[in-house]
């Protein structure tokens, strides 16, 4: 991950288990650049902070 860490990021022991449970895309989706992991560790911002755009960590908005 280049980005910087948060401490509510997802260690790499907890991704490697939660990332088998992620679907992939359906056929036909196209996928934007996003880095999965990132998203998924944006989540709890917004469960958090509800959705405020700008309570996200600065960096995944770049």
């Amino acid at each position: 991950m280049g980005r910087s860490q948060y401490p509510i990021n997802l260690t790499d022991v907890q991704w490697r288990r939660f990332e088998p449970h992620i679907p992939g895309a359906k056929p036909g989706v196209r996928l934007g650049s996003a880095d999965v992991r990132e998203v998924v560790n944006a989540i709890p911002d917004v469960g958090r902070n509800g959705v405020t755009w700008w309570a996200l960590p600065h960096d995944l908005l770049a």
